[in-house]
């Protein structure tokens, strides 16, 4: 699946239902990226560090892979991370896996909805994936404006629905979709799209 860099990206699914396996293989299509990696899922796609500092150090030394598994799980410390991006990067991909922790339904950290609303084009241009397995907790901003929704399958009513209403996808199809297989809802051409795609 062929990405453009920019893009907002929302990708859903159960536990073990495809989607870290497809986000690895859409992050390695860029030279440029930031992986906010809680579950330590990412290490073999960039230099992986802890803490802002080594954060700070290895993006201001250069480094264009990086894999950020911190050691502070707050929303606070998600927001800095998000303002030192917003401040100093500009042509990379920011992937957030399990973003519903920093950004729950009734909150979204300030430097991350920057992120999300206003860096898309020049002179940022910088995409954004967010990855959840809870759609339901996930606050709204972000998935209106993701422009590729990328679904899993899903067992719970309430994140079936999330998506039905987002999307249009039917729910029977999210409940019966086997393991692997996902949707792709696509608003950015005239016509919106809905796909249904095979394991890579």
């Amino acid at each position: 699946m062929k990405i453009e860099a920019n893009l907002r990206i929302f990708i859903t699914g159960k536990t073990q239902s495809g989607k870290s396996f497809l986000a690895k293989h859409i992050l390695q299509q860029f030279n440029n990226r930031v992986i906010y990696d809680i579950k330590r899922e990412y290490s073999a796609l960039g230099l992986v560090v802890r803490n802002f500092k080594d954060f700070e150090k290895a993006i201001k030394g250069g480094c264009n892979k990086v894999v950020y598994q911190p050691e502070d799980l707050s929303q606070e410390h998600f927001n800095d991370i998000c303002g030192f991006i917003y401040k100093n990067l500009k042509n990379i991909m920011f992937c957030v896996d399990e973003v519903h922790n920093f950004c729950t339904k009734s909150f979204i950290p300030f430097e991350f909805k920057k992120l999300i609303t206003i860096t898309q084009g020049d002179p940022y241009r910088i995409g954004v994936i967010s990855i959840t397995q809870r759609p339901a907790n996930t606050h709204n901003d972000i998935i209106s404006n993701s422009s590729l929704y990328i679904a899993f399958k899903l067992n719970l009513r309430n994140d079936i629905k999330a998506v039905e209403d987002s999307t249009g996808i039917p729910e029977e199809q999210l409940q019966e979709l086997p393991y692997r297989w996902f949707f792709v809802y696509n608003d950015r051409s005239e016509k919106e799209t809905i796909t249904k795609h095979k394991p890579l």
